[in-house]
């Protein structure tokens, strides 16, 4: 999915196969190869890792799993196939289960010999990386602390003096997922607004964490107003169904004169990547859009932004309950310490929305219907723009 920075189009690019790289490293494992190259394109700086077989055949999991020994003690330091270990394992981890898709491979291990299907520890194999410390681990080493699954340990591999991050392990939360916690509580029509207000204050926590270590910047209104509209007109081409809501939405892109609170976030933020877990809200999800290079995957945007990527799950989850929807992102916006009638928050959460629906119309399995209720009840519940007294501490307004 792209950002809020990233046309669709550019996301889409060509994913070379071990026969189309010029391979600078290989290592054997059992049962295979641990190999990496740079692909043959001048313009594409990444390395891709593959993880294979007999050929050039991708490897099973757990053959991964057993290959790189993780079921032993591993010390920091230690050979991982081409890559060094940076961090520490916890001993006798067992193979779970894995997932592959064009750009990771994600193994699921765990050390409970009691309940040996419950998934606690994730390694994690990036198929295209790019030098330099990657957005996730910067944050999950230094910033996040307590409010992030627990970053263990990372991949590292040198070459011509670069170092790249092939992997990492992390934590995986044994708590309950928004996701699932969101579904069930709307359908029994179950509301906590105690909940909703500790997430709304673990998100500030983290966004204030993430103004202080690495600034911000005032930019213009018009400048984001201009944005958010450039993004419409791509969506609403060749989405019939957007029609008959742009007026409504241009009226809420033209912003009030002033500047717009700029800092890092999350840029993706949604309930499967949360967890409460002991009465804490933890946040998952830091590696951003791992289709991109590095430095456009630091996201910088307004933090509403990820409120507003918080409606937008919260919605699909509830399942369309539009008053369950509605109070707990008024519980989460009270935590956070802005109005939830915001037209700053309504226009990203309106640019959220008609994202979804591009998507989802253009998908073979998609929903679109689902994201286009979203719109009719806003048209049918919000008040009309412009909003009294519209300036927050996000949004600073003309003198």
């Amino acid at each position: 999915m792209p950002t809020a920075h990233q046309p669709v189009q550019q996301l889409t690019s060509g994913r070379p196969t071990p026969d189309d790289v010029t391979i600078i490293a290989s290592a054997d494992i059992p049962g295979g190869r641990h190999v990496a190259g740079f692909s043959q394109d001048p313009d594409d700086h990444a390395l891709y890792q593959f993880l294979l077989g007999d050929g050039s055949e991708p490897i099973s999991a757990d053959v991964v799993a057993t290959g790189f020994d993780i079921a032993r003690e591993v010390s920091s330091g230690d050979l991982v196939g081409i890559g060094t270990f940076l961090g520490s394992l916890p001993e006798s981890l067992c193979f779970v289960r894995s997932t592959r898709d064009d750009y990771r491979i994600d193994i699921y291990l765990t050390d409970d010999e009691e309940w040996p299907d419950i998934e606690k520890y994730v390694l994690t194999f990036y198929r295209r990386v790019w030098p330099g410390i990657p957005h996730e681990v910067e944050l999950l080493s230094t910033l996040i602390g307590s409010y992030s699954p627990d970053l263990i340990g990372r991949i590292e591999f040198t070459h011509e003096g670069r170092s790249y991050v092939l992997g990492t392990l992390r934590r995986l939360p044994i708590g309950i997922n928004a996701w699932h916690r969101a579904r069930h509580d709307a359908q029994a029509q179950m509301y906590s607004h105690s909940e909703g207000v500790q997430l709304g204050k673990t998100l500030r926590l983290i966004h204030d964490s993430m103004l202080m270590a690495f600034g911000y910047e005032w930019v213009p209104t018009a400048s984001v107003a201009r944005r958010l509209s450039k993004r419409l007109d791509y969506f609403t081409e060749g989405t019939p169904s957007l029609t008959p809501f742009i007026p409504l939405i241009r009226k809420w892109y033209q912003l009030p004169d002033g500047e717009v609170l700029v800092q890092r976030v999350h840029g993706n933020i949604c309930l499967e990547q949360l967890w409460l877990e002991e009465d804490s809200w933890l946040i998952g999800g830091w590696e951003g859009d791992i289709r991109l290079p590095m430095p456009e995957r630091i996201v910088p945007g307004c933090s509403l932004e990820d409120l507003a990527s918080l409606v937008r799950s919260l919605y699909w989850a509830s399942g369309g309950n539009t008053a369950w929807c509605t109070e707990t992102m008024r519980a989460v916006t009270e935590g956070y310490g802005h109005p939830l009638l915001s037209p700053l928050l309504f226009a990203y959460v309106l640019d959220k929305i008609c994202e979804e629906i591009y998507i989802e119309t253009h998908r073979p399995d998609g929903q679109p219907d689902v994201p286009l209720r979203f719109l009719e009840y806003f048209r049918a519940s919000a008040p009309e723009p412009p909003l009294d007294n519209p300036g927050s501490e996000f949004l600073r307004l003309s003198p």
